[in-house]
């Protein structure tokens, strides 16, 4: 699998999934009460995160049944965009709106909640069932570089903004991520038609 150039895309497209999900949940709680929330609604907050974690797990499941890899991935991606978008409007410079923020918290949690389904999906569709739990592992293995690249882009987007603008400058980053996200979801989809139509050939 890891000779494969979708592995790779695959592993741009994860990586930056993971990430943007990572920085929300990082700081979903200090967020939530800089945004305007009462404490104890920014407490319940984490907690529905969560909550649409797991749900995601199931209704990307559902649709995968349905509709296929390329569909939950398209599904995933546009929630995270929405949702990083909605997060980032919620911080403009000189504005607070606390329910774009729980509205974007909401749908990149989701967004989240999807990856780990799509990677077990990415694995068994594109590569089978030999080596599956080795290939799965490596689909899952971006959870550590997502670790370290949201780490590293909250903490230089935070000192960007400055105490003033500081989450928005993170959510503006995290919409960035996801765009790069987009774009290797278009790569993948573009290599798995390159494959159809080869194996199609053959």
């Amino acid at each position: 699998m890891a000779r494969s150039p979708l592995f790779w895309v695959y592993c741009l497209w994860a990586t930056c999934a993971i990430c943007a999900g990572l920085m929300i949940i990082g700081d979903a709680k200090s967020s939530a009460l800089a945004v305007g929330l009462e404490a104890g609604f920014a407490t319940l907050l984490v907690g529905l995160v969560s909550t649409t974690n797991g749900a995601a797990r199931i209704v990307i499941g559902m649709l995968y049944d349905r509709k296929g890899l390329v569909a939950v991935m398209a599904a995933a991606s546009l929630a995270a965009l929405a949702g990083a978008t909605a997060l980032a409007g919620s911080f403009a410079p000189g504005m607070r709106v606390p329910g774009l923020f729980v509205a974007g918290a909401l749908l990149v949690g989701f967004s989240y909640g999807c990856v780990p389904v799509i990677a077990s999906a990415f694995a068994r569709s594109l590569f089978g069932e030999q080596k599956y739990a080795g290939n799965l592992a490596l689909a899952n293995f971006n959870m550590a570089s997502a670790a370290v690249l949201s780490s590293l882009a909250a903490g230089f987007a935070r000192g960007a903004g400055g105490t003033e603008n500081g989450d928005f400058a993170v959510y503006a980053a995290v919409v960035a991520i996801v765009v790069l996200a987009l774009l290797g979801f278009a790569a993948f989809v573009r290599l798995l038609h390159r494959r159809a139509r080869t194996d199609g050939r053959s």
